[in-house]
C-alpha cells in the first residue's frame, strides 16, 4: 500500500511539474517593440508634466542589454528635457510621485542622490523602471530621465 502511495505521488509530481513546465515556456516574452513602447510612454507621462516649450532631446544608444538568463533583452532609453528658463526642475523632480499619482510609486530602498533625484516604478505589467535626475549640462540646468524596460524578446533588426 505504502509503495502504491509513493508511486501515485510520484506521478502527481511528474504530471504538476510538466504542466509547471509547459505553462512557463508557452509563456512568451513581449517583443520589443511593446516594451520599448512601454519604456518611453512612461517617460512622456514625466514629459508630459513640464511646460509645452521644454525641449526633448533622445540620449538613446546601444544595443538591448541581455535580461533573463540570456533569453532576452531590455531597453534603455535616455532623455534630457530643457525646460524653459527659470522653471523650479529640483522642486519638479522631487514631486513627481506625487504629480503622476497612482500610475507610479517611488522606489524604496534606492540610493538617495539629494534634492532632484527620484527613483520610479510604473505599476502596471510594463514593470518599467525610470530615474529623474536635475543635471547640470554646459551650465544650463536639464532634467535627465533614463529608464529601463522589463525583459522581451530581442529586436527583429539588431540596429534598432
Amino acid at each position: 500500500m505504502i509503495h502504491h502511495n509513493v508511486r501515485a505521488l510520484a506521478t502527481t509530481v511528474v504530471a504538476v511539474s510538466a504542466i509547471v513546465l509547459t505553462g512557463c515556456s508557452m509563456q512568451s516574452l513581449p517583443t520589443y517593440d511593446e516594451i520599448r513602447g512601454e519604456t518611453q510612454n512612461a517617460m512622456q507621462r514625466i514629459v508630459d508634466e513640464l511646460p509645452s516649450e521644454s525641449r526633448v532631446e533622445d540620449l538613446t544608444t546601444g544595443t538591448p542589454f541581455t535580461c533573463g538568463d540570456g533569453k532576452g533583452v531590455f531597453f534603455t532609453g535616455n532623455w534630457a528635457v530643457y525646460p524653459p528658463d527659470g522653471f523650479d526642475n529640483v522642486t519638479f523632480v522631487d514631486g513627481l510621485p506625487e504629480t503622476l499619482g497612482a500610475d507610479f510609486t517611488r522606489i524604496e530602498g534606492a540610493i538617495d542622490k539629494g534634492p532632484g533625484s527620484v527613483k520610479l516604478g510604473t505599476t502596471d505589467a510594463s514593470d518599467v523602471r525610470l530615474d529623474a535626475t536635475v543635471v547640470d549640462v554646459v551650465g544650463t540646468s536639464a532634467i535627465d530621465i533614463l529608464a529601463t524596460s522589463r525583459c522581451g524578446q530581442g529586436p527583429s533588426d539588431p540596429g534598432t
